[in-house]
């Protein structure tokens, strides 16, 4: 009997904001499957997991602080893929993708609410 594998990646954020070097003022964190992909995404990637014998996690962060005031976003995308070269390189690429939008994505979510919090002035960019 052959088993069905639904295609999963799962998505790791988390949001921190500290007022000062050592008052956290934000501390999110959601873990769970990547949502609202479009139909291209998920049918690349059906694609990618292949035998699903190998697991490929990408990771980025990016910190906006001065003198510990600030906050950073941290992302992480993990996928089971084909264990071939080919494979792991294109799932390697297609997680990279989705955790460079995510990632930027989600910093401006958060510059928005050090604002609201008055951690960090308004931007003019």
């Amino acid at each position: 009997m052959i088993e069905s594998r639904e295609p999963q990646a799962t998505l790791t954020v988390h949001l921190r904001a500290n007022s000062s070097k050592d008052v956290s003022v934000l501390h999110e964190v959601y873990e769970g499957e990547v949502k609202n992909m479009t139909q291209e995404q998920q049918d690349s990637l059906k694609q990618l997991l292949g035998d699903g014998q190998a697991r490929v996690t990408v990771s980025r962060e990016i910190s906006a602080q001065d003198y510990g005031r600030g906050g950073k976003v941290f992302v992480s995308v993990s996928l089971a893929c084909d264990q071939s070269t080919v494979g792991v390189t294109m799932a390697t690429r297609w997680a990279g993708s989705m955790v460079d939008a995510f990632v930027l994505e989600q910093h401006g979510e958060l510059q928005q609410r050090l604002v609201g919090l008055g951690i960090i002035a308004r931007s003019n960019t």
